[in-house]
Order: C-alpha cells, then sequence, then structure tokens
C-alpha cells in the first residue's frame, strides 16, 4: 500500500493488508453489524468480553451497538446469560 487511502478508496484487500500490519483484526470487524450481532445476540457475550476479544474499550462496544441498532440487553438478562453487569 504506497499510502494512506480514504475510506472511498478502500478495498477489502486494503482492509486486510492494514488488519495484518496492526494486528486488530476485531477492530475492524466490530465495525460490522453482523459481527456485533453474532458476539452479542447469538453468543451473548458481553460488552466487556467483545470489548477484550477486540483489544478495545467497553465505550467503543456500546457506541457501535448503538450505531448499529442492535438491542441492548438489560442487566438482569444479562446475569440470567450468566455474565456479569
Amino acid at each position: 500500500m504506497a499510502g494512506l487511502l480514504s475510506d472511498t478508496e478502500a478495498t477489502s484487500a486494503d482492509v486486510d493488508e492494514i488488519r495484518d500490519i496492526i494486528g486488530l483484526p476485531g477492530l475492524f470487524e466490530a465495525k460490522t453489524k453482523e459481527f456485533l450481532t453474532q458476539k452479542y445476540i447469538s453468543e451473548g457475550l458481553s460488552f466487556k468480553q467483545i470489548a477484550d476479544e477486540i483489544s478495545s474499550s467497553l465505550s467503543f462496544v456500546w457506541d457501535a451497538l448503538k450505531r448499529f441498532e442492535i438491542p441492548i440487553r438489560s442487566r438482569s438478562e444479562g446475569q440470567k446469560k450468566g455474565h456479569k453487569s
């Protein structure tokens, strides 16, 4: 990759290359609704578990869930699944 690309110029190959270079694939994956739906809804992971997996902050995960309009579990729902709030 010769230089930095704008969002409109980046291809999936460019993203894969950047992913490999910085070693944080989770940050890119977390920007997709499918990834977050899989982790949060299907697998039932907590904000902290997702944040740890993608080497990010809880606020990043919260913001991404809100941005993609993924329903946030209540504390009691999370605790029923065995997760600490």
